[in-house]
């Protein structure tokens, strides 16, 4: 590594701090109630078209590699030199997800507190940060910057015109205690090319394989496409950190919740879900958006689990990114050393087989004029 990327990783880590205590500052300053009930519990009723995820914010490491040289006798690999992070906000806050198909247009946010009772944690309500209407679902992000208790437990209820009623709807309650993420390991074909630059065979409506995560309750499934304008390196970066969706700048193919069977039953060693037409509805996932997919066309693919307690315990770290010759902060790297950062997500490309001169000839010769 050299001696100015350090000093930048340095400075970057500085950042980190800084950004925290800023977050702290500005969250002491925040308007709060600090009494709740014990045991309070917001009124409404339970649903089955809605739920809560939660999870850590991790950062997603940019790897520094110093190139090998892999046509030498023996191969020489590349060597890892350093790894550098992007300053978020608030490290280590608490990020949830609510998925909905309930007629709630926002969503008030709880947290329980020591005593037992639930507190309202925002003097606003949540809108929508994404909708899907082909299925008419919407989810509905929100961070906790409260980073230093080590575990608390979320609690979402739904409001219709911004009122809440006997009959709203309430989402699980969703605590946070782990403290990584494992790796879902991705078994679907991806297609594209072998080292050969020979099609590997992919349907259009490919299959999505994994192996079974030990403790999941229910996958994420998320197809999508980074949208045209994510084109700084760092958002790029931030979208591949462990997170059940990809919330931010995305053209969504596919997003679909597939719960695991009884967890007293034996568990299946892996699971799939073929890529459903846009009008399909698959028994064992709810679909909330699907479109259809093209050959050719490359795709993400990302996998998460969550457990019983309604937070993220694994995801697909995925595919590494495209080489970088510069970090997001300016340095430039040089002496065959460059950079890459994992993606969140599974590289999937639909590619047709190829098709001889001859068998093409034979098609062309029966076509009708």
């Amino acid at each position: 590594m050299t001696e100015g990327v350090a000093r930048k990783g340095r400075a970057w880590r500085r950042a980190l701090l800084g950004s925290g205590l800023v977050a702290l500052v500005l969250s002491a300053c925040a308007k709060k109630v600090t009494t709740v009930d014990p045991g309070f519990t917001p009124e409404g009723a339970a649903s089955l078209q809605n739920g809560l995820a939660v999870w850590r914010e991790i950062p997603n490491p940019i790897y520094v590699y110093h190139r090998g040289q892999p046509d030498a006798n023996p191969p020489v690999p590349n060597t890892l030199l350093d790894s550098v992070y992007v300053p978020t906000p608030v490290p280590g806050q608490i990020h949830g997800v609510i998925r909905d198909s309930t007629v709630a247009d926002g969503y008030q946010v709880y947290r329980r507190e020591a005593n037992g009772g639930a507190r309202q944690l925002f003097d606003f309500d949540a809108t929508p940060t994404k909708r899907w209407v082909d299925r008419g679902w919407e989810i509905f992000h929100f961070t906790d910057p409260d980073s230093v208790v080590p575990t608390h437990t979320y609690l979402g209820r739904g409001l219709v015109g911004g009122r809440a009623t006997v009959g709203s709807p309430l989402t699980n309650e969703a605590s946070d205690v782990v403290r990584s993420v494992q790796n879902v390991h991705y078994t679907g074909l991806v297609g594209g090319n072998d080292s050969g630059g020979n099609p590997i065979p992919v349907d259009s409506l490919f299959t999505m394989e994994w192996e079974a995560v030990p403790g999941a309750s229910a996958y994420y499934i998320h197809v999508y496409q980074w949208a045209f304008n994510l084109t700084r390196v760092e958002d790029q970066v931030a979208s591949g950190a462990p997170a059940p969706l990809f919330i931010g700048r995305s053209h969504d193919i596919l997003v679909a919740y597939m719960p695991s069977p009884d967890p007293l039953a034996l568990p299946p060693t892996r699971f799939s879900l073929k890529m459903p037409q846009p009008n399909e509805r698959p028994p064992q996932a709810r679909v909330m958006t699907c479109r259809l997919t093209r050959f050719g066309q490359d795709y993400l693919v990302r996998i998460a689990a969550v457990d019983a307690l309604g937070q993220l315990i694994a995801y697909t770290y995925g595919s590494d990114s495209q080489e970088l010759t510069t970090l997001p902060d300016g340095t430039a790297l040089t002496g065959g050393d460059f950079a890459t950062f994992r993606i969140g997500a599974v590289k999937v490309t639909p590619t047709r087989a190829r098709t001889s001169a001859l068998l093409r000839a034979r098609r062309i010769g029966t076509q009708r004029p």
